[in-house]
C-alpha cells in the first residue's frame, strides 16, 4: 500500500496543540539514591493504600499520593505519608534487563496443582495465572494482570511485574520477599497472614487483606529500584498501544460472533502520514448482511482510535467512538447519527431507546462537550466524557455495551431490499458529501492532509464505503 505525506504545516501544528497536556515529567531525582518506601502508591484516591487487618506491623516507610486507610492495631516502625505529591517510578526496562533478559516467554501461563513451583523466570504476553501451593522461586512478568492463589503462597527474591494490569494475591497464608511491581494497577493480597520480608512494593493502588500482617523494608531491592525514573511518556505510550489492540481485538471478536467479517482492502487510504510524525493505520471490513467498519489508529505524536459502523442492510443508526490518548488522560466520544431512511419504525426507536437508558449508567465519567456543528441535529444519542487511564476498564465496556446493543437490535432487524437499500444509500452519501462540503473538526484535518477530493473518494471508499455499497 502506499502511504499518503502530509506536507500541511498547519495540521501538523494542530496536532502538536492537541497533545501538548501530555505529561511527560519523571519521578524527581531524592536526596539517596535508595527508593525510600517500603509500600508506594502513586494513586490520589481515598485510601490508595489501604491496609485492613486486626494486627499490622510495617518496619519501613510508606506513602501515597492519595490517603492511606489503616485498620484495627497498627503499628508503624517509619513514616506513614499521606498526599506525598511524588510521581510513579517507572523502571520497566530496569527490571526487565537484569530479571528477565533470560526469561522464558509465553503467551500466557496458567500453572494448576495441588503443589506448583516456578523456578523459571517467565515473560508472559497476556495474563498469568497460578493456582495451588505455590513456591515461587523465579520472577514473573505479564503484561496484563498477574494471580496467585492457594492455600499457601511463598515467594523467594522473586519480582512480580504487571507491565499493564494488576497483582492479586489470594491465599492463606502469604509470605514474599522480593518486589512487587504494577505501576498501572492495583496490587492486592488476601489471606489469613501475610508475611512481607525484604520486601518493595510498587503500585497505583495498594490493598491487603489479612488478620495478621507483618512487613520489612527490603533495603536490596529498594537499592535496585534507586529514585531515577525512566520516561513517564514512553511507557504511557507502549500502554495506550497496547489498550488499543486489545479493543480492536475485541470489537472484531464480538462483531464475528454476529455476522461473517471478511477485510476489505483499503487501497492508497491504509496508511496517512503526516509530515513523517504521526501515522494513521486505517482498515475497512465487509459486515456480511449489516454494513461497512471502519478502523482507524494514529500513533506518533498523539494516539487515538476511531470505529465506525455504518449498517446499509438494516435501518439502524451509524454507530461511531472515537477514543484520544493524550498521555494517560482521555477524551471519548460515543455517537449515533440518524443515518435512516425511516426513523419511526420501531426498530429503530428501540435502538435509541435501549443506548440512552445504557448509557446513562455511565454518568460517573465527568462529561465533556464536544463542540457545536452543523450535524448536531443528526447527533441522537452521544456522550462526550474525559477521564484518565484508570476508567479505561469502563470506557471500553462501554463501547461493547453499545456495540451489544446494536448488534442485538440488527438480529431482529428486518433485511433492507433494494429499494429500500437505495433510499438509505442516498442519506449516507447526503451525509458524507456534506461533511466534505460543509466542514467538521476531523473532516477538515482530511481536508487539509489530502484534499477535498481526495477525502470524499476516502469517504466513499473506506470510511463510510458508500461506493461499495
Amino acid at each position: 500500500m502506499k502511504k499518503m505525506l502530509v506536507k500541511n504545516t498547519a495540521v501538523l501544528l494542530s496536532v502538536i496543540t492537541a497533545c501538548a497536556a501530555m505529561p511527560c515529567v519523571g519521578a524527581s531525582a531524592a536526596e539517596s539514591d535508595i527508593f525510600p518506601y517500603a509500600m508506594f502508591a502513586a494513586s490520589s484516591a481515598e485510601g490508595a493504600i489501604t491496609v485492613n487487618a486486626n494486627w499490622t506491623t510495617i518496619n519501613g516507610s510508606i506513602a501515597s499520593n492519595g490517603t492511606i486507610a489503616v485498620g484495627g492495631h497498627a503499628n508503624f516502625n517509619g513514616a506513614k505519608t499521606e498526599n506525598a505529591g511524588k510521581d510513579m517510578l517507572f523502571i520497566g526496562d530496569k527490571i526487565t534487563d537484569k530479571y528477565f533478559s533470560t526469561a522464558k516467554e509465553v503467551d500466557t501461563l496458567d500453572f494448576a496443582g495441588v503443589n506448583v513451583s516456578v523456578n523459571t523466570p517467565f515473560e508472559v504476553k497476556g495474563s498469568a495465572k497460578i493456582d495451588g501451593n505455590a513456591n515461587i522461586n523465579a520472577s514473573i512478568k505479564a503484561e496484563d494482570d498477574i494471580t496467585i492463589s492457594g492455600n499457601v503462597n511463598n515467594t523467594s527474591n522473586s519480582v512480580i511485574y504487571s507491565e499493564f494490569g494488576d497483582v492479586v494475591i489470594d491465599s492463606t497464608n502469604v509470605n514474599l520477599s522480593g518486589m512487587i511491581y504494577a505501576p498501572l494497577g492495583n496490587v492486592e493480597i488476601n489471606a489469613q497472614s501475610i508475611n512481607l520480608n525484604n520486601v518493595v512494593i510498587i503500585a497505583d493502588t495498594i490493598t491487603l487483606n489479612s488478620n495478621c500482617i507483618n512487613a520489612n523494608y527490603g533495603k536490596s531491592y529498594a537499592q535496585f529500584a534507586g529514585t531515577q525514573s525512566e520516561s513517564r511518556a514512553a511507557y504511557i505510550t507502549k500502554y495506550n498501544s497496547k489498550l488499543m489492540d486489545d479493543t480492536t481485538e475485541k470489537s472484531l471478536d464480538l462483531i464475528s460472533q454476529y455476522y461473517n467479517v471478511t477485510p476489505i482492502d483499503t487501497g492508497d487510504f491504509g496508511h496517512i502520514n503526516v509530515m513523517g510524525m504521526i501515522d494513521f493505520n486505517i482498515t475497512q471490513y465487509n459486515v456480511e448482511g449489516l454494513g461497512n467498519l471502519c478502523m482507524m489508529r494514529a500513533e506518533g505524536m498523539t494516539q487515538m482510535t476511531t470505529f465506525v459502523l455504518t449498517p446499509y442492510d438494516k435501518d439502524l443508526p451509524l454507530l461511531a467512538f472515537d477514543y484520544m490518548y493524550n498521555g494517560d488522560q482521555r477524551i471519548s466520544y460515543f455517537e449515533t447519527y440518524d443515518l435512516t431512511a425511516d426513523k419511526n419504525t420501531d426498530e429503530y426507536q428501540n435502538v435509541l431507546s435501549n443506548l440512552s437508558v445504557m448509557f446513562d449508567r455511565y454518568k460517573e465519567l465527568e462529561d465533556s462537550p464536544a463542540a457545536e456543528d452543523w450535524y448536531d441535529d443528526l447527533r441522537t444519542v452521544a456522550l462526550f466524557k474525559k477521564s484518565d487511564f484508570r476508567s479505561d476498564d469502563v470506557t471500553n465496556q462501554l463501547m461493547m455495551d453499545a456495540y451489544k446493543i446494536m448488534l442485538d437490535s440488527s438480529v431482529d432487524c428486518h433485511q433492507l431490499n433494494e429499494e429500500e437499500k437505495a433510499a438509505k444509500h442516498v442519506v449516507i452519501q447526503q451525509y458524507a458529501d456534506d461533511l466534505v462540503d460543509k466542514g467538521g473538526t476531523a473532516t477538515n484535518l482530511f481536508k487539509a492532509t489530502i484534499g477535498a477530493d481526495a477525502t470524499k473518494q476516502f469517504f466513499n471508499q473506506v470510511f463510510y464505503g458508500t461506493s461499495l455499497n
